[in-house]
């Protein structure tokens, strides 16, 4: 159990609510495997929103900003 609340603490990101020590294995396991989909669905979508707004600039200039979002 210990491992399992540790995946969701990891996906989490922050304090975990002190209720979700209650939950059982299997339920952990889900919640651990539903913030990893939805932190990946956010990725894409982010990152296609940066890609349309970046077709607005110039392409020198696009570059720059890009790497300037995202590092």
């Amino acid at each position: 159990m210990a491992d399992r609340l540790q995946a969701v603490r990891e996906q989490y990101g922050e304090p975990l609510p002190a209720g979700l020590q209650a939950l059982p294995d299997e339920a952990l396991t889900d919640l651990a495997v539903a913030l990893a989909d939805a932190r990946a669905e956010q990725e894409r979508a982010l990152d296609g929103a940066i890609d349309r707004t970046l077709r607005f600039l110039p392409w020198p200039l696009a570059g720059l900003v890009r790497r300037v979002l995202i590092g």
